[in-house]
């Protein structure tokens, strides 16, 4: 581990970095990349890096390729099973596979119809963000109802 990362706390120790100080740039997320390619059951020739406030995401031609490089990685997994038990209730990707170890782990979601909701919330507002915002309202008032007994592991941090 390079002591230019000494003191940067658990969440970003271990990690596979071009650069120890800046691990997000998108040099080091192209590094994780190419070693994940090596293993991924599937293509990545033409990804294209995606901008995410949460480790990397990837647009491939399948759909959206997330690689989770700190913190909790085991959590992809965990989400990959709540996006499987909210399928059919409400509108979420399906997840085309998921896998990793415990220095990198990934999922791969199919593209869903749309409009990402951040590209909405501008000024001045655009026609029917009122109504959207209150779908979405209702959309996570009911996943709060279906997840009212969640399974321990589906809760962890």
């Amino acid at each position: 581990m390079p002591a230019s990362r000494d003191g940067l706390g658990p969440f970003y120790q271990d990690v596979i970095a071009v650069s120890p100080l800046e691990p997000w740039d998108a040099a080091s997320a192209a590094y994780r990349l190419e070693i994940l390619a090596r293993t991924l059951p599937f293509p990545v020739s033409g990804a294209r890096l995606v901008p995410s406030n949460n480790n990397d995401v990837w647009r491939l031609e399948t759909g959206y390729l997330r690689v989770a490089w700190r913190g909790d990685r085991s959590r992809l997994a965990r989400e990959a099973e709540l996006l499987g038990r909210l399928r059919g209730f409400l509108p979420v990707p399906v997840v085309l596979d998921c896998g990793g170890d415990d220095r990198l782990s990934w999922s791969l979601t199919a593209a869903m119809p749309g409009t990402a909701y951040e590209h909405l919330c501008v000024q001045p507002a655009p026609p029917g963000l009122r109504g959207l915002a209150r779908e979405v309202t209702a959309l996570l008032v009911a996943i709060r109802s279906r997840l009212h007994d969640p399974p321990d592991h589906l809760l962890a941090t």
